[in-house]
């Protein structure tokens, strides 16, 4: 498995400063025949009275080991104790062999093989701890760190704040609301969601892509070629009528057996995700039923990546590919913070929690509850649990301030593996969930994956909708959001921050998990990202 390189590169020096755990000092008792009983003070973290869960690197240089696995620094937290305590059993074990021509070698092995002894009980009781939130959070709070590092040197708040606002999961200070109306542009978002009137959806005949397309032979060859990564999602909608969701999603459960498999309701499952893709807003530029047929496409493809594919059961998979489907069913064009600011209802239901999320969930699940369309009615009872929370769990990580999280826990989660050398088996929940979460979030991050002329369609489609919500506040007489200023933002700067911060570690981390088999995707964010600052340095020459 590869090492980390944008992010090692990045932080081994910053990393080799920290310490795991940010504890009060611990006192150890040791006494020898040689000399008489003393206390040695074994400090994690010096104090720190602003906060006792930060630490200061410069005060801790000298107190903490430098953790090395085959010359690479570690960086989860995690991933240094179970390194520091292997070390330090290997270690002691040393000493008893340069001790034994000591006068005092029995007394001097019996002190070792009890620290030995009481190493090894930390060592596999630290194995079986299940990955939490808390260590995940340590490391969620370097790659903080690390993003301000990375931002510093650029001139350009407007980028800064873009990034700070969408992808980390902050407290927002909001706009003061005396000034807001109601008006015509946002009266269906006030409203209270309601269900639309369900239509029965009755082929005359059942299409062998789900959905009528204007050449079937066209369709076939370019359905052959699904599972490729760089596969003509723009082809799609225009040879179903633009339709692609329904067409990709039944395509790829057919492809996998999973209605047989599973027992689907063929037709109720046609019905639903045709529904399903009609209340995706076709007159958003980029939220909207093409992008969620792209980011089924691959998520599809990143789960047949090994070892993930030999991991995911059946119903894992089909969980994934109904999650990526209606990650953003019903979008509104415009972001969870623009929703909180304004006060609405529509983020009053959801308390300001990941208020876009939640409603994508909400809509999708009840729709399921409605006899006509509630294709799972084979699953068992616990089946229908097991795929609720899944799904539930992913799209929720699909808001974009979950991104450093995501990060951490992958990066724990990873680190974790490697340090105990095993391998990834995903046999657990909470580790195959992490997993699942990241697949989906790369999926839903991977327009600077794609071939440049993909990958400026989307660009182009991005901001249009960033721009059109600048438009609505200015009207409201809000601040405009970063990046949502047409006259102000720099389209070429701002994926070149993107690329670097945001798309190049999560997709590193993900590469590694797959190595080799996500190699050429690294290549082409690259090769995108050279394209633009190839712009950038012909605008400063001129």
């Amino acid at each position: 498995m590869k090492k980390f390189q944008k992010i090692k590169s990045h932080c081994s020096n910053f990393y080799k400063n920290l310490t795991p755990f940010p504890t009060k000092p611990i006192t150890i008792k040791i006494t020898s025949p040689s000399e008489k009983s003393k206390q040695i003070e074994l400090t994690d973290s010096p104090k720190c009275e602003s906060n006792p869960c930060e630490t200061s690197t410069s005060k801790i240089t000298e107190n903490v080991p430098i953790i090395k696995t085959s010359d690479e620094f570690l960086i989860t937290p995690f991933a240094q104790i179970l390194g520091c305590l292997s070390k330090t059993i290997l270690n002691f074990d040393n000493f008893k062999q340069i001790a034994g021509n000591n006068d005092d070698k029995e007394n001097i092995h019996k002190m070792a093989d009890e620290i030995s002894s009481n190493l090894n009980w930390c060592l596999k009781l630290l194995k079986e701890i299940h990955i939490n939130h808390s260590l995940s959070d340590l490391t969620n709070k370097k790659f903080v760190r690390l993003l301000t590092e990375e931002l510093s040197p650029i001139d350009n708040n407007q980028i800064n704040d873009y990034i700070y606002a969408n992808f980390l999961d902050t407290h927002m200070e909001f706009d003061s609301l005396s000034r807001l109306r109601r008006i015509s542009k946002l009266s269906s978002i006030h409203e209270e969601t309601k269900l639309k009137k369900l239509q029965k959806y009755k082929p005359k005949q059942k299409y062998l892509f789900g959905v009528p397309c204007s050449d079937e032979e066209k369709m076939i060859e370019l359905m052959n070629d699904c599972c490729n990564w760089n596969f003509n999602i723009l082809q799609l909608s225009e040879l179903t009528n633009n339709r692609p969701l329904t067409s990709i999603f039944y395509q790829i459960l057919r492809q996998e057996n999973l209605i047989n498999l599973l027992k689907l309701d063929e037709k109720k499952l046609i019905s639903f995700i045709s529904i399903i893709e009609s209340l995706y807003n076709s007159k958003l530029p980029y939220h909207n039923n093409l992008h969620a047929a792209d980011v089924t496409k691959s998520s599809y493809i990143l789960s047949q990546m090994n070892p993930v594919k030999k991991c995911l059961s059946n119903l894992d998979l089909f969980s994934l590919i109904f999650a990526a489907a209606i990650h953003d069913v019903d979008h509104k064009g415009l972001s969870n913070s623009f929703l909180s600011k304004t006060n609405l209802e529509f983020a009053i239901l959801y308390n300001d929690n990941s208020i876009l999320e939640n409603h994508h969930l909400a809509t999708s699940f009840a729709y399921l509850q409605n006899e006509d369309l509630n294709f799972i009615k084979s699953f068992s009872i616990s089946e229908k649990s097991k795929f609720r929370r899944t799904v539930i769990d992913i799209v929720l990580a699909t808001d974009m301030s979950k991104h450093m999280n995501l990060l951490s826990e992958m990066t724990t989660f990873l680190e974790t593996k490697v340090e105990k050398n095993s391998e990834i088996s995903l046999t657990k929940y909470n580790e195959k969930i992490i997993v699942l979460k990241n697949l989906v979030h790369c999926a839903d991050l991977g327009n600077p994956t794609m071939e440049l002329p993909v990958y400026q369609h989307w660009v182009k489609a991005i901001m249009a909708e960033l721009f059109s919500q600048g438009d609505i506040e200015k009207s409201l007489g809000m601040t405009t959001s970063p990046m949502c200023d047409r006259e102000t933002a720099s389209i070429e700067m701002n994926q070149i921050s993107f690329i670097n911060v945001i798309v190049i570690p999560i997709w590193d981390i993900w590469s590694q998990l797959v190595h080799p088999h996500a190699d050429f995707i690294m290549k082409q964010i690259n090769v995108n990202k050279e394209y633009y600052q190839s712009i950038i340095d012909v605008e400063n020459k001129n």
